[in-house]
């Protein structure tokens, strides 16, 4: 991971700033610094700043990404038959290096019936594995028996 600089330092310099004026043969004047340093600070550049903002972006990105919430339908049917018994279902906007936080997805005022069978077809699962626009469900001692849906942040 690349850090930004956060050592920079301010000038120092004793008594006022000092400037000699330069005439200049096309009429015009220069000032030359001829202040007396203690120490001399860094200068805070474009490309400081352009480092900067880049990684602001990036992390306003990532803080984004954390913040979605998708909810995803898993059917029953899409099971395999051996062992063991994957899914894979369309996860837009997933990539193969995320690991988002997934839970069970109820909708609002279930039937008790519906909370336990969909509870129970949920802890099914073992293992997910995302990929480009798309996550496995792995289940290595049942398949669940209904449908449910899942909730995922950070996708």
């Amino acid at each position: 991971m690349e850090y930004l600089k956060t050592n920079y330092k301010d000038d120092k310099f004793t008594g006022m700033r000092k400037y000699e004026k330069i005439d200049n043969l096309d009429g015009t004047i220069s000032l030359n610094d001829v202040t007396d340093y203690a120490d001399v600070g860094d200068i805070y550049s474009a490309g400081d700043i352009n480092t900067s903002n880049k990684k602001i972006n990036e992390h306003s990105a990532a803080i984004e990404k954390s913040n979605s919430v998708m909810t995803l339908h898993v059917p029953v049917s899409g099971w395999g038959s051996a062992v063991p018994y994957t899914q894979t279902i369309l996860v837009p906007g997933s990539k193969v290096d995320d690991s988002p936080i997934v839970g069970l997805y109820l909708d609002d005022n279930p039937m008790p019936q519906t909370v336990k069978d969909q509870t129970k077809a949920f802890g099914c699962l073992d293992k997910i594995v995302f990929g480009q626009g798309a996550a496995t469900l792995y289940c290595y001692n049942r398949k669940p028996a209904t449908s449910f849906y899942l909730m995922i942040k950070g996708v």
